[in-house]
């Protein structure tokens, strides 16, 4: 009893996580769609690692008819794949929320741009800050133009994104010690 039981909570389990999964996929091609991303290969991949795990999960019930024990070894190698379906997923999310990150820097860049005409009124020595300010403008350029290259490869613009957090937090740190006072 005791394994036809574990074998119900691991069905249980994984349908749940399938579903969520599915209803994932949905959302995120929809927003895809809204922000013009053509990211049709990471949404396919996405799509064929949920579709291995209701495979692997329909083979699962039909061997269980037979032989339980076998159909938990087939549960728990169907759990082994829900860490590539998350990294499937995750690559969507991050090409989708790319999009959202890169608007929002845009207006700080902006700011920032509003902030060095201020201090240079100011007499203040601004061109460390615009040196910094001219690489993070060409680094989230580069990233637009990742994003708007169809296929783009996840990792490169992982990549790409955590060279960006690294060039702001100069360009932070060397805003703080213009504004430091004197």
């Amino acid at each position: 009893m005791g394994k036809i039981q574990q074998f119900c909570d691991m069905v249980k389990d994984a349908e749940r996580e399938v579903k969520r999964w599915g209803t994932s996929l949905t959302t995120l091609r929809k927003k895809a769609a809204a922000k013009n991303l053509d990211i049709a290969e990471l949404l396919q991949s996405f799509e064929a690692e949920i579709t291995r795990l209701r495979e692997t999960l329909v083979k699962a019930k039909e061997i269980a008819k037979t032989d339980v024990e076998e159909a938990v070894g087939g549960l728990e190698e169907l759990f082994e794949f829900f860490e590539d379906v998350g990294m499937a997923e995750g690559a969507v999310r991050m090409a989708v929320n790319v999009v959202q990150e890169v608007a929002r820097a845009d207006k700080e860049l902006k700011t920032m741009d509003r902030k060095i005409a201020n201090w240079k009124k100011q007499k203040l020595d601004t061109s460390k800050i615009e040196s910094v300010l001219s690489g993070l403008k060409e680094q989230i350029a580069g990233i637009k133009a990742l994003v708007g290259k169809k296929g783009f490869d996840p990792e490169e613009l992982k990549e790409l994104i955590q060279g960006v957090f690294k060039v702001w937090d100069e360009l932070n740190n060397d805003v703080d010690d213009l504004e430091k006072p004197q």
